[in-house]
């Protein structure tokens, strides 16, 4: 690296920690910090703190590496944040692509899920790997943002601290029995202006298919996206289905949405495949490929059968719902 490349680096990791210094700034005198930095390693600058001048010492401490250990970091920062109350964030600034760590991005994120913690990602830069920071982002109910270069991140790191300023969380307590698929709707009004969210989502101590024969007919209409509690609004805006067929592993903290694309998906155990789902003409046929257990709708399968909207899939106790798409 000549002396020009050198400068330019140099300039660009100055542009950034000045945004970090801001970004750090802007707490709350009950907010609580923690600073890690990675490259081929994971290195914690900074314990969690109230002290903005401590995190302003630590950010001088950041030097630009050569590798990018990002599961690793994510994965670190999820499990210093387990167990500490109130609203758990991780923002994430990365300019290149999973390089080093045992741990990956997608580890990290389901880790991250389970512990209630939100990632916000930044994606600095023509050589981040967008599509994976914005998938992070969005599975753990974080923001996702794109700086071209180090002078747009003062901008967003402030957007960012506004946004977890400004949260609400609101929680309800449903009652037991009753009704297996649900929907919960939310409207807010305030000044003129206002904004709505409607989900769907299973209760929580009922099996999937458990009273099926009370479930409206709306059961029946919702997308595989409702059914994993998917539909996701913002201010008057509604999630529309994806283009093409996808399948979705359901769980009770959140889902997986896989496009099959032209050669289709196989399910099943790590190493053992029990299941594939393959486009055939103008829709897609599951077929048995292993020993596993398979359930279709809660029903027996025997070897193919072409899928429907909506249909359940249960593959070696894992639960998929398959979605036809709109056309592309």
């Amino acid at each position: 690296m000549n002396r020009r490349e050198l400068g330019a680096r140099g300039e660009k990791l100055a542009q950034a920690q000045g945004a970090l210094r801001e970004y750090v700034g802007l707490m709350q005198p009950e907010d609580r910090v923690a600073l890690l930095a990675f490259d081929e390693a994971v290195h914690e600058l900074s314990d969690f703190t109230g002290e903005p001048a401590a995190l302003r010492k630590a950010v001088d401490m950041v030097t630009a590496g050569g590798n990018t250990a990002l599961g690793e970091a994510l994965a670190v920062a999820v499990e210093r944040l387990e167990g500490r109350p109130g609203r758990r964030a991780v923002v994430v600034l990365s300019d290149g692509i999973q390089t080093r760590g045992r741990r990956t991005p997608e580890e990290a994120g389901a880790a991250a899920v389970a512990a209630q913690v939100s990632f916000s990602t930044i994606a600095l830069g023509a050589d981040a790997r967008r599509a994976d920071l914005r998938r992070l982002a969005a599975e753990t109910g974080g923001t996702f943002h794109v700086a071209p270069g180090p002078a747009a991140l003062a901008g967003i790191y402030r957007g960012i601290a506004y946004a977890l300023r400004h949260e609400y969380r609101l929680t309800f307590r449903s009652s037991g029995g009753g009704e297996v698929l649900r929907r919960l709707s939310l409207r807010l009004a305030h000044d003129g202006g206002a904004a709505s969210a409607e989900r769907a989502y299973l209760r929580p101590d009922a099996g999937l298919f458990e009273g099926a024969a009370r479930l409206h007919w709306w059961g029946s209409f919702l997308s595989a996206a409702a059914l994993a509690g998917l539909v996701t609004l913002g201010v008057g805006r509604r999630l529309s289905p994806p283009p093409g067929p996808t399948v979705s592993l359901l769980t009770r903290r959140g889902t997986r949405t896989l496009a099959l694309g032209p050669e289709g998906v196989t399910l099943g155990r790590q190493g053992s495949p029990t299941l594939t789902l393959r486009p055939s003409g103008t829709g897609v046929v599951a077929r048995e490929v292993g020993t596993g257990t398979v359930r279709l709708n809660h029903g027996p399968i025997t070897g193919s059968v072409r899928l429907r909207d909506g249909d359940v899939l249960d593959v070696d106790g894992s639960t998929f719902v398959f979605e036809e798409g709109r056309p592309a």
